[in-house]
């Protein structure tokens, strides 16, 4: 909207089966679309989109344009409302183009693609290796999705950080309350749940809750009393020794994160600690699910460096990296390698501009290292 991008392409990997066609190009128009809401007018973002003739360039139109505007209020499969095309007044126009990734390889070695380029901003997306459904496992140790829901809500009650070395604490912490109950309940293999008295699991990890409360990390916590923090906590104890011993080390395992990075423009109003379970919620999603290996790992990074060597000729003037752990889309075992993998191609640079400087977010989940990895 701000007119600094004219041009995007988006590269997407082989794996992706919900696009066909191998190159796709459009014309993408924003705007704003005027909405009464409670008696006020109100400015919604909007967008049309005409797909053009990949072959030309000069911009010729195969279809009418299709316009859209999505409402917040609406559930999540119901976000995107058609439009007419003339109640979005555009603002802004930029092509676009999609390009499976063995097709963009061979579009980067012919110079016209990018010769009108003036400058380039590279992004890569860490998920571009494969997207995994962090909520499976959860769901395998047989939790229902109603459960975990109100579980996440409960525990966004009970530690409130707002800084990513909180949230690694607060995550610390609550696995740390979880492996003292399992060590103190008593699990009945007929019901698959605790069935120790209360008293003394409350005793035990009251004790912990109260140790850290009166250290220095008190702010974490959401109650401003240690006795709102201690029943903020019976909430959840109510739920946890329901549970069978699998689905609390699959939380554990799972761990706990905020909803989004505190980086995120008004992140205190929406802000929530929760089970990092990732936004591709049960029949929610339309993201295409990859699982890989270690050898395709490795294969992919290979191909990767071929791309990126084939458009050295556009030396990018930043590159930006995106790891999609946060959200649950990057395959959590292979992040760290996946990450080298990348970054290997830039320390061995050797186009104009050699030595990029690196630097990592100071709201990245786990920090530098990244919290998941083997």
């Amino acid at each position: 909207m701000a007119g600094l991008v004219t041009r995007v392409v988006w590269i997407y990997p082989s794996w992706v089966d919900s696009i066909d066609e191998v190159y796709t190009k459009c014309r993408m128009e924003l705007g704003y679309r005027q909405v009464i809401k409670d008696g006020k007018t109100v400015p919604y973002f909007c967008e049309c989109q005409t797909i053009l003739d990949p072959d030309e360039d000069k911009d010729i139109a195969l279809t009418d344009k299709e316009c859209m505007y999505i409402d917040y209020s609406k559930p999540g499969d119901k976000l995107e409302i058609s439009l007419p095309a003339d109640e979005c007044k555009t603002v802004k126009s930029i092509t676009m183009e999609y390009v499976k990734d063995d097709w963009a390889l061979q579009m980067a070695k012919q110079p016209q693609w990018l010769a009108n380029t003036r400058s380039v901003i590279l992004d890569i997306d860490e998920d571009f290796y494969g997207v995994e459904n962090v909520v499976d496992p959860l769901l395998a140790s047989g939790f229902q999705w109603p459960v975990l829901t109100n579980l996440s809500q409960r525990i966004s009650q009970f530690l409130c950080p707002l800084n990513a070395e909180d949230e690694g604490w607060a995550d610390n912490l609550l696995k740390q309350i979880l492996a003292a109950t399992i060590r103190l309940c008593k699990w009945s293999s007929q019901h698959r749940m605790c069935t120790s008295s209360m008293t003394s699991i409350k005793e035990e990890t009251y004790r912990l809750i109260q140790e850290k409360f009166l250290g220095s990390n008190q702010a974490v916590f959401c109650g401003s009393t240690l006795e709102k923090v201690k029943t903020a906590w019976d909430d959840i104890l109510s739920i946890v020794t329901q549970l069978s011993t699998e689905q609390v080390r699959a939380l554990t395992q799972t761990g706990f994160c905020l909803n989004m990075s505190p980086s995120t423009l008004n992140f205190e109003e929406v802000a929530a600690f929760r089970i990092c379970h990732g936004v591709n919620t049960p029949n929610d999603t339309l993201v295409d699910m990859h699982t890989v290996t270690s050898e395709e790992v490795q294969e992919t990074s290979d191909n990767l460096k071929l791309l990126l060597t084939a458009l050295q000729a556009h030396h990018p003037h930043l590159v930006t990296i995106s790891r999609s752990l946060r959200d649950g889309f990057t395959p959590r075992q292979f992040a760290r390698d996946i990450e080298a993998g990348i970054l290997s191609y830039f320390d061995t640079y050797s186009g104009p501009g050699k030595g990029y400087q690196i630097i990592y977010d100071g709201s990245l989940l786990g920090g530098r290292q990244g919290r998941f990895h083997t």
